[in-house]
């Protein structure tokens, strides 16, 4: 095996941690390395990690930032110490998720509409063909802070487009389609009246799997509202609709 990244080793460490306790990334990364780069000595494994503890310590940093700004759940925590401290994120979510990943697409974008309508939208999913790429649209949720009511015609509507995968990354490419198919569905809306022609519209691509770095990047350029498995699965549980979740049918094999 070739010499492994600081970002493979990165993702090592994520890997590794355990819930909720601190430890030094140094000795993370030395346990994580040991485990995964095989036939080396340990003089080799603490080289290795000496060397690259720096960088690991960077693309964890980077990750935890983006993941902050992406409004995403992140899996651990790290300090900003020399040398830092690492600690794993208990989730408590991952049989939700587990859960969400069998039931049948449809059954997910219905999902879906169910967490725009707890937060107060009136949603409506679209049907399971002809839908134009967009799988649910939600209206009249106010985005202000609960001691202000806003007025019905200033609430905002949501365009969204769901994927129940088990595995597979969203590509960027996805991500694109549905921005213009979003782009078509809010003109119609204006059209039909559902929407004032000033109401603030949000896209939102919510998956059980996660994103290519390429479509967090254009979401972030373009606005999009991203949802991977793991952070759907804690508003799952925020919402209270853990309940509902783990009732729904798994999808015929």
């Amino acid at each position: 095996m070739a010499v492994p990244s600081s970002q493979a080793a990165a993702g090592w460490v994520k890997a590794f941690l355990s819930d909720n306790e601190w430890m030094p990334l140094r000795d993370a990364l030395n346990v994580a390395v040991t485990e995964k780069w095989h036939g080396q000595s340990a003089a080799e494994i603490s080289e290795y990690v000496e060397d690259n503890l720096v960088h690991v310590a960077e693309h964890l940093r980077v990750e935890a930032a983006e993941a902050k700004q992406d409004g995403a759940t992140c899996t651990f925590e790290i300090d900003n110490e020399q040398p830092p401290y690492i600690k794993g994120i208990a989730r408590g979510t991952d049989l939700i998720l587990e859960k969400l990943k069998k039931v049948c697409p449809f059954e997910f974008e219905k999902v879906c509409g169910e967490i725009l309508t707890k937060i107060g939208g009136e949603t409506h999913v679209t049907p399971k063909s002809g839908d134009g790429g967009i799988d649910f649209v939600s209206v009249g949720i106010d985005i202000l802070p609960e001691a202000i009511d806003a007025p019905l015609h200033c609430r905002a509507a949501v365009i969204g487009q769901a994927k129940r995968y088990r595995h597979r990354p969203i590509a960027e490419k996805s991500l694109r389609e549905f921005v213009g198919a979003s782009l078509l569905k809010r003109n119609e809306l204006r059209v039909t009246q559902s929407i004032s022609p000033l109401t603030p519209v949000l896209l939102a691509y919510w998956t059980t799997a996660n994103f290519e770095p390429g479509c967090k990047a254009f979401a972030r350029k373009a606005g999009v509202w991203l949802m991977d498995g793991h952070t759907f699965s804690t508003y799952i549980s925020r919402l209270g609709l853990t309940d509902m979740i783990m009732s729904l049918d798994d999808e015929p094999a």
